[in-house]
C-alpha cells in the first residue's frame, strides 16, 4: 500500500472530475462526448507540464523500445539522506527496459552554485566490484574524475521507486533532474495509469478548467438580466 499516491491518476478519472467540476451536473449518456473532448485537453496539458521529448533511436542493438514511447522530464526537489549515501523518489515508474533505461537520464544540480552533474548508473549486480575498483569515485571525488566521459557522480538504481546518490550530504542544497521512459499518453486507454506524479493532478485539472471557462461564450440571459 505504500506510495499507491504515484500510480493513481487515470485518463478517465480526471476527466470526468473536470466534466463535474465544470459543468455542475451529473454523468450522462450525453456527458461522454464532452469527456471525450476533455481528454484530449488532458493530454495536451500533461504534455506540456512534463515537457515530453520524442524518442531519436527506438532500435537498440538487443531490444526495442516501444514505437510509443516517450521521455518525460520531472524535477526531484526531495532528496533523503540515507547513511552515507542519499536516495529520492521516483514521481512514476517508468516502463520496464533493459539495463535501466527506463530511468533515461539523472542530472545533479547544485542548488546554491548553480552546477549540473551529470550522473551515470551504476548496476545494482557490480555495485561492490565496481567501488572496488575506483575507491576515488566515491562522494565528491566523483565530480573531480572522470570516468567514461562522465561529468559528474553515480546513481544505483534497482528498478524499484527508490534511486540512490553517492553522498548523504546531497539531501540539501541540490536537486535532481531525471528523465524517464513512458508509454505516449495519447495512446493510453481511459483507465491506464497516467505518467504523472499525483501532486500534479490538481494542477492538470485547474488548467483545462481555465483553458475551457476561456472558450464560455458569453450568458446572454445574464446579460439580458444585468441590462435590466
Amino acid at each position: 500500500m505504500a506510495h499507491a499516491t504515484y500510480y493513481e491518476p487515470t485518463l478517465g478519472r480526471i476527466a470526468e472530475q473536470i466534466y463535474l467540476q465544470y459543468s455542475g451536473t451529473s454523468l450522462t449518456s450525453d456527458s461522454y462526448k464532452s469527456i471525450e473532448e476533455i481528454k484530449y485537453l488532458v493530454v495536451q496539458q500533461i504534455n506540456r507540464l512534463l515537457k515530453v521529448e520524442r524518442l531519436q533511436e527506438t532500435n537498440l542493438n538487443d531490444y526495442r523500445l516501444p514505437d510509443n514511447a516517450l521521455i518525460t522530464n520531472y524535477t526531484v526537489t526531495n532528496i533523503t539522506a540515507d547513511g552515507e549515501r542519499s536516495f529520492f523518489r521516483l514521481p512514476i515508474m517508468p516502463i520496464a527496459a533493459p539495463h535501466g533505461m527506463g530511468l533515461y537520464e539523472v542530472i545533479l544540480e547544485d542548488t546554491v552554485d548553480n552546477i549540473e552533474y551529470e550522473l551515470v548508473p551504476i548496476d545494482n549486480a557490480y555495485y561492490r566490484t565496481f567501488m572496488a575498483l575506483y575507491p576515488n569515485w566515491n562522494q565528491y571525488y566523483a565530480f573531480s574524475n572522470s570516468f567514461g566521459g562522465a561529468t559528474g557522480g553515480w546513481y544505483k538504481w534497482d528498478g524499484g521507486i527508490k534511486v540512490y546518490l553517492a553522498s548523504s550530504d546531497f539531501a540539501s542544497n541540490h536537486r535532481v533532474k531525471i528523465k524517464l521512459l513512458a508509454i505516449d499518453i495519447a495512446t493510453l486507454n481511459e483507465n491506464d495509469l497516467l505518467p504523472i506524479p499525483a501532486d500534479m493532478e490538481a494542477t492538470v485539472i485547474e488548467q483545462v478548467l481555465n483553458l475551457m471557462r476561456a472558450r464560455l461564450p458569453q450568458d446572454k440571459a445574464q446579460d439580458d438580466n444585468t441590462s435590466r
